[in-house]
């Protein structure tokens, strides 16, 4: 059984000899020695990107409860790498939230939420406050019972509003 695969150096075709065998010749792994490291990573992530993807989506399926202590323990940093993860890449999460409120236009619930969250915005100022939850102050997230009453919400931390909508059941 001879199995066929792309060299990760020259991209062409080549038969396997050997079930980890990456590349067609002596001379790509030449090259290879020869490529800076961080080169030849960048280059494999280039290569391999819907089997990295696919790896990383069924690594948080398997171990989401994993995930969500690691965010909850280090609650600071996460926040933290994802504010620099938004302004390093402010074209592509402005693209993804345009083409869900795009897709989302026509749906009522969607309305009423934008509509409620929009006026406790403007109505409620605040940015920090006591967790009614939990009690601990910190920046808290404004949690609607009811999206028909607007201004009626609960102050809630960011573990406290994500277990109030069931999205991290774990504990």
């Amino acid at each position: 059984m001879t199995l066929t695969a792309r060299c990760i150096i020259c991209k062409e075709p080549f038969k396997k000899k050997a079930i980890n065998q990456k590349m067609c010749s002596r001379k790509c792994v030449n090259k290879r020695s020869n490529l800076d490291r961080e080169d030849y990573f960048k280059e494999y992530a280039r290569i391999n990107k819907n089997k990295i993807k696919e790896y990383r989506k069924n690594y948080r399926r398997r171990n989401k409860i994993k995930i969500i202590k690691y965010i909850l323990e280090n609650r600071d940093k996460y926040i933290e790498a994802k504010r620099k993860y938004r302004q390093k890449n402010k074209d592509k999460t402005s693209k993804y939230s345009r083409r869900y409120r795009e897709q989302h236009r026509e749906d009522t619930n969607f309305k009423i939420k934008a509509i409620a969250r929009q006026t406790a915005r403007n109505k409620i100022k605040t940015k920090y406050a006591n967790c009614e939850n939990c009690g601990i102050y910190t920046k808290i997230e404004k949690h609607h019972s009811d999206y028909s009453k607007p201004l009626r919400v609960i102050f809630l931390c960011v573990a406290c509003h994500h277990k109030r909508h069931r999205k991290w059941d774990y504990a």
